[in-house]
């Protein structure tokens, strides 16, 4: 941020980064995670959550409901004295800290209307790479592109690979490379053609010559020699053997089928039914055959 430290600073509640950001940044808003420190709530609260079911509703409101700081002081006592919870320490800390999370008094400093780490934990939008574009930023650096990111992620965790498939696998990476080298400037282009007409005339003239070029060119053969480089070192297919095996046999969630209760009607076989029209077995009354020769 050109050294420029942030206004506000949404962290987990912990000792080690809060005496961090306060040497760090010493002028900063420092905001606990509401979602982190609401979480722990059935934890260390679980015999009020169990005794009195009203208590959930009512701490949630003490906290997202109070507008300001006396509001919240008040309905914070109300709901102490209530549950007899004076002597509850996580909750005596949580209020020692109420100044970094509650939303009373947090409300005046600027977060951007978030609360929680969330936002910040999520790994970008694509709507940076226009910011990107707009800056003339066609590479990034290899560090901040996780590999999980990768196209060839799930292929490379594949042991067995043939030959045709790595080849296949090679190309297509090389065809992606230059496509978007080629879409990169063709932005570029776009941005500047649309300036003014004349603009306009002297790129689709540009594209126009430049498509007539590549209709008299034959494909080059620096795709077939970069899969062949690639392939040299590589096993015959006949080389490799591949064993397929059955996948293990996994039991399923839940109780087992020999162990659930039946249902009446599942007691009862078919066939031992007894009409009650004619006391007949076999059927019920809806398909006695006497009963519908006399309707």
């Amino acid at each position: 941020m050109s050294g420029i430290s942030p206004k506000t600073i949404i962290t987990d509640q912990d000792a080690a980064i809060s005496n961090a950001v306060a040497k760090v940044f010493p002028k900063v808003n420092h905001h606990y995670c509401m979602w982190h420190i609401e979480k722990k709530v059935p934890e260390y609260l679980n015999h009020v959550y169990h005794e009195h079911g009203e208590f959930k509703n009512q701490f949630y409101k003490c906290i997202h409901q109070s507008t300001i700081v006396e509001e919240f002081g008040s309905d914070w006592e109300t709901m102490i004295d209530k549950y007899g919870l004076q002597d509850n320490q996580w909750l005596n800390k949580i209020f020692s800290i109420r100044e970094k999370w509650i939303p009373a008094y947090v409300r005046y400093n600027f977060c951007a209307g978030m609360s929680t780490t969330q936002r910040s934990e999520s790994i970008l939008c694509r709507h940076v790479l226009c910011v990107f574009i707009k800056k003339k930023v066609y590479c990034l650096p290899s560090q901040y592109v996780l590999h999980i990111w990768s196209i060839n992620d799930k292929k490379e965790k594949v042991k067995e690979v043939t030959i045709e498939g790595f080849q296949e696998e090679s190309s297509n990476a090389f065809d992606t490379s230059l496509f978007n080298s080629i879409m990169v400037h063709s932005l570029k282009l776009s941005e500047r053609g649309s300036q003014s007409e004349k603009h306009h005339d002297i790129v689709i003239q540009s594209l126009q010559n430049g498509i007539a070029k590549l209709d008299l060119l034959d494909i080059e053969e620096s795709n077939k020699k970069f899969v062949d480089s690639t392939s040299e070192d590589m096993p015959k297919v006949s080389d490799v053997n591949i064993v397929l095996h059955d996948p293990p046999l996994i039991a399923t969630k839940g109780r087992l089928r020999t162990l659930r209760m039946k249902s009446s009607l599942e007691i009862v076989r078919k066939g031992s039914s007894t009409c009650s029209y004619c006391m007949k077995k076999g059927h019920t009354k809806p398909k006695c055959p006497n009963l519908n020769q006399t309707r």
